[in-house]
């Protein structure tokens, strides 16, 4: 829906002498209503084809069930020093590089002054998923997770340098760099949630309990979180660096309002990616080496 959506969301209109695209508020009800729709249909149909396996292993008499601490768990996943610099990366990555998705929508609608071009940015995000399918897994065995998700980012935040600094007005040129870029960050949207295992793995390596469940939901949770705040993160951004611009106005448009949302949309995944890297390098350090032994 993400690439369809933009098609019919957004309308050129002419204000001042200007045109501009503008988005459809009045639209987002009967799409909300149809893709509603759509979501139940898919979960329905999910649901009368999948099927529940349990299997029920007979324990011993002698052999006894040790007692569950969620205390313990929480003391323990905070010194699980692999899950906490996941739990980074995935601040890292809700917060700046998927954040960074609402500035790139208003860079197309107020910048080149389409948004309907924002579907093609959705398309780009299908290559990290192509890569993954493709050669990703044999990168993984040849390099290891870790390193196939961080070291080229590198490349990636070079590539957003470029796009931050050259006088691009092609939204195409734009578009293409943006296609590159995710070339090389195709592991972080990948790999991050298999790291979780190799967390996981860690901590019964250093406590004897592995603790699964209440591991991967805590982890969940700071996601969550992190999408809440992710939410806010722009339009906070947006109001404290440019007060004089009021997305619901388009007479407050102007060349230099909508140059400084290009900007704030390469320098979030910027960021995003430096932090990212930080937190791999000096907290989760689970490399290659590290995971055989």
């Amino acid at each position: 829906y993400g690439i369809f959506i933009p098609l019919v969301i957004y309308s050129s209109v002419t204000i001042d002498g200007e045109s501009k695209s503008v988005f459809q508020g009045e639209m987002m009800f009967p799409i909300t209503i149809v893709t509603g729709i759509l979501g139940v249909i898919c979960y329905v149909a999910l649901y009368k084809n999948s099927e529940e396996r349990i299997i029920h292993v007979k324990k011993s008499p002698e052999s006894k069930e040790d007692k569950y601490s969620f205390f313990h768990t929480f003391i323990h996943f905070f010194k699980n020093r692999a899950m906490i610099g996941l739990s980074l990366v995935a601040l890292a990555q809700v917060l700046f590089i998927n954040g960074a998705s609402q500035l790139n929508s208003l860079t197309f609608q107020m910048y080149f002054e389409d948004g309907k071009l924002n579907s093609y940015s959705i398309i780009i995000t299908l290559i990290p998923m192509i890569i993954g399918a493709t050669i990703g897994n044999k990168l993984v065995k040849k390099y290891g997770k870790m390193e196939i998700v961080s070291y080229p980012l590198v490349i990636s935040i070079a590539i957003y340098l470029v796009m931050l600094f050259a006088p691009i007005s092609n939204p195409f040129v734009w578009l293409t760099l943006q296609a590159v870029s995710g070339v090389f960050s195709f592991g972080l949207g990948i790999y991050t949630w298999a790291m979780v295992a190799d967390a996981i793995d860690y901590q019964e390596w250093k406590t004897g309990k592995r603790n699964e469940g209440s591991l991967y939901s805590m982890y969940s949770m700071i996601r969550k979180l992190g999408q809440g705040l992710g939410a806010s993160v722009v339009p906070a951004a947006i109001a404290f660096l440019l007060p004089a611009l009021k997305l619901n106005d388009a007479a407050t448009w102007t060349a230099e309002s909508a140059a400084s949302i290009k900007n704030l949309s390469v320098i979030f995944p910027i960021i995003g990616m430096i932090l990212v890297i930080i937190a791999f390098k000096l907290v989760y350090k689970l490399d290659k080496k590290s995971l055989r032994k």
